[in-house]
């Protein structure tokens, strides 16, 4: 018995009511509540009122009562939606507005490309990044911008990328740069929530470049170089590059201060140095010959006007055409491993790691080319006390040979070590 009354009461939801129009005529009303809204509608037939009646009985059978509280015209919306997701198989709405609240509405007030890139410049620049680093993200970051000036970064697409890198790039060492670049941008736009991840930069396809050795100078050519080093003003330059590894842009900002000769080591700082941490490197006896004659107590080691005017001119009266990047501390890596038998060592010397040292300088020289390397002395009057001695190459004269040189190097070396 109670079972049938609670099926008569669900059946006969929702109620109809009876009512006379002002001119006698009946009217059939539904009144009633789902989900906190009101539905209420007059029929001038019963049947049409309990046709009505059992369509939303079977609405609220299937969807629930929440069905009720999605207005119509978002319901027709929602129909539009899905038949636009439907030649995508598996994609919902759901999916849909995930992605559009995650990729667009979260990023809607970033700036455009152009605004980015010249307020991370900015940044870059107060926090005391170098000069040459400054110039190199000025140079690609401001091709990205001219590419994507008034897009959001979140924007582009991965097709997009991959068709810019490809069209600025001239080899594929240039590709790697410019992609590692772009990397470098997205990571700094996720720190300041512009976008939100790298993924479209690190989809890219990565260009597999082949590992080639450090190239190096001749001990010719680095005599030729010694010889002519001093009408240009570069004997420091030279002698500290080639004899302790220094890099280009460490002799380019070296101070005299640093190089303390009678302690045989050149304090390279942090404000020197690549990866500003500082370091100790030793100075050579082949150095300490050379630096004898010309060492300063202040002032840097190089004069900095016109440098790039006079490196080129020393070069050519040198007869060096073709200049490997870093050269001289190339050179001296080469020549340090092959003496010293150490890629620890020489990674220390040079501010390196061993795997470095390892991968880009074993076997490029010989024991016979680096006793000749170490010969590279400068002629000197008896009374300062450095063994008289010039390069054993191109028929120079020394007053020892260069397995004698090699061995001393050697043996001085681990004395101090």
């Amino acid at each position: 018995m109670k079972s049938r009354t609670n099926t008569r009461k669900r059946s006969s939801w929702p109620r109809i009511h009876t009512r006379k129009r002002p001119s006698g005529q009946p009217v059939w009303v539904i009144d009633t509540r789902v989900a906190g809204q009101r539905i209420f509608q007059r029929f001038s037939a019963a049947q049409t009122a309990q046709d009505f009646a059992a369509d939303l009985r079977s609405q609220r059978q299937r969807e629930g009562d929440a069905a009720f509280s999605v207005p119509a015209a978002l319901r027709v919306e929602a129909v539009r939606c899905a038949a636009m997701l439907a030649p995508f198989p598996g994609a919902t709405l759901t999916d849909a507005t995930q992605h559009y609240v995650t990729k667009v509405l979260r990023f809607r007030q970033a700036p455009n490309v152009e605004t980015a890139v010249a307020r991370l410049l900015d940044k870059k620049a107060r926090g005391n990044r170098r000069a040459r680093t400054l110039e190199n993200l000025r140079f690609r970051w401001g091709a990205f911008s001219r590419a994507f000036g008034q897009r959001q970064l979140g924007e582009i697409t991965e097709a997009e990328l991959a068709e810019w890198l490809d069209s600025v790039s001239t080899s594929p060492t240039n590709r790697h740069n410019y992609r590692r670049s772009v990397m470098q941008l997205y990571r700094a736009a996720m720190r300041k929530r512009w976008c939100d991840a790298n993924t479209m930069a690190e989809a890219t396809d990565c260009v597999q470049l082949e590992e080639k050795p450090a190239g190096i100078l001749t001990v010719e050519q680095c005599a030729r170089l010694l010889e002519q080093s001093a009408t240009y003003g570069l004997t420091a330059y030279a002698v500290i590059g080639l004899f302790c590894g220094l890099r280009r842009e460490e002799l380019a900002r070296l101070q005299w201060s640093a190089v303390k000769l009678s302690e045989r080591i050149i304090t390279v700082g942090a404000e020197v140095a690549k990866l500003r941490r500082q370091r100790h490197v030793t100075i050579t006896d082949t150095a300490a010959g050379w630096l004898s004659g010309i060492v300063k107590t202040t002032g840097p080691i190089v004069d900095p006007e016109n440098l790039r005017k006079r490196f080129d001119a020393w070069r050519r009266a040198a007869e060096v055409r073709r200049w490997p990047n870093n050269a001289l501390r190339h050179t001296f890596g080469s020549i340090h491993l092959a003496t010293f038998k150490d890629e620890v060592r020489t990674a220390y010397e040079m501010g390196n790691s061993p795997d470095m040292v390892h991968r880009h300088y074993k076997a490029l020289v010989t024991e016979a080319c680096a006793a000749k390397y170490w010969g590279l002395r400068p002629e000197t009057a008896a009374h300062r006390k450095i063994v008289p001695m010039y390069a054993a190459v191109n028929g120079l004269l020394t007053t020892a040979s260069p397995r004698t040189l090699l061995d001393e190097e050697r043996g001085r070396f681990h004395r101090r070590n």
